[in-house]
């Protein structure tokens, strides 16, 4: 366990719990070099920092528990989440990369994705997750496995060992379409459309990526280009989609969040600017974006351990 100023905690206003499912399951995700966010489709994010762990795992709450040894799940209960993903981190390969399942309140994990080994490249194992997602069915679990350069797909209902199916790019990596480079967040709006928006983070590129397809085409940044202008974007983090297909990215190296109207490579800059600071309207490498009900967006301002609220545009 990391010492007390090495855990990050960032979190948003304590939404109603009424709003929840009853008891819906949660997943952890454990990256390596990232402290990126909680993620769900019915829960506020948080983010949390742990350099202890390389894993996903997957929580059901009956009610409130104390702590594990990777996160302090108090928290969770304290400002009222029933329902998350979060991340931690660890840089040593030779550490345990799973997914395990939580159910009931117990603190025992069932495996579900992933191999009690070191990190790597089969179809079993995960080198560096990036973030995770839960499909709309509760079906899959998706994964951005960062330095496979690929996205992947496992049942919920998984075991521990089973082969994931890869949902985009390939291990190999590299400038081209029928590959991913670093991929670090992906979006998606499946009652709309069934295809992945990713971003390259060493790419500084955002790819439509029709899940299972051999290949995808690009809707932003130019591929290898980093730089400011609104074609541009740096090092890209995390990308929500709306109901219109629109984007919106966090352009960490750019410190701004763009907007990319659909089938539209010209981004307009909605919070920050190019150049980061710690003012009302600046950010600081922002990594992670949420939008609540009322469509005010809410940024992890890493750069200046905050969380800014933006609101609706």
């Amino acid at each position: 366990m990391p010492n007390t100023d090495q855990i990050q905690v960032r979190y948003l206003p304590k939404f109603n719990k009424n709003v929840y499912n009853d008891d819906p399951p949660f997943y952890i995700n454990n990256i390596a070099d990232s402290n990126e966010p909680i993620k769900s489709s019915s829960s506020p994010p948080v983010e949390t920092q742990d350099a202890d762990v390389d894993a996903v795992k997957k929580y059901s709450l009956k009610k409130p528990f104390v702590p594990s040894r990777m996160m302090l799940l108090n928290i969770f209960h304290y400002f009222g989440f029933n329902s998350l993903t979060t991340v931690t981190t660890t840089a040593d390969t030779t550490k345990t990369s799973t997914t395990e399942k939580f159910s009931g309140g117990s603190l025992s994990a069932t495996t579900v994705a992933g191999i009690n080994g070191p990190t790597g490249s089969t179809l079993s194992a995960f080198n560096g997750i990036r973030y995770i997602t839960v499909d709309s069915t509760n079906a899959y679990v998706y994964a951005a496995d960062f330095y496979n350069h690929r996205i992947m797909r496992y049942s919920t209902s998984s075991t521990s060992g089973t082969n994931g199916v890869v949902a985009a790019g390939d291990s190999g990596g590299g400038y081209a379409n029928t590959t991913l480079f670093y991929p670090w967040g992906f979006g998606q709006y499946q009652s709309v459309s069934n295809d992945l928006f990713i971003t390259s983070y060493y790419g500084h590129t955002v790819i439509r990526w029709t899940s299972d397809a051999s290949s995808g085409y690009y809707i932003a940044g130019v591929l290898g280009a980093s730089g400011k202008t609104p074609i541009l974007v740096s090092n890209p983090m995390s990308i929500k989609v709306d109901s219109y297909l629109n984007m919106y990215v966090a352009d960490s190296g750019n410190s701004r969040i763009q907007m990319f109207c659909a089938n539209n490579q010209t981004g307009i800059t909605i919070d920050g600017t190019v150049v980061g600071g710690s003012g009302a309207a600046q950010l600081s490498a922002p990594r992670t974006i949420v939008f609540d009900s009322a469509m005010n967006l809410y940024v992890s301002d890493r750069g200046n351990s905050r969380v800014q609220k933006f609101y609706q545009l």
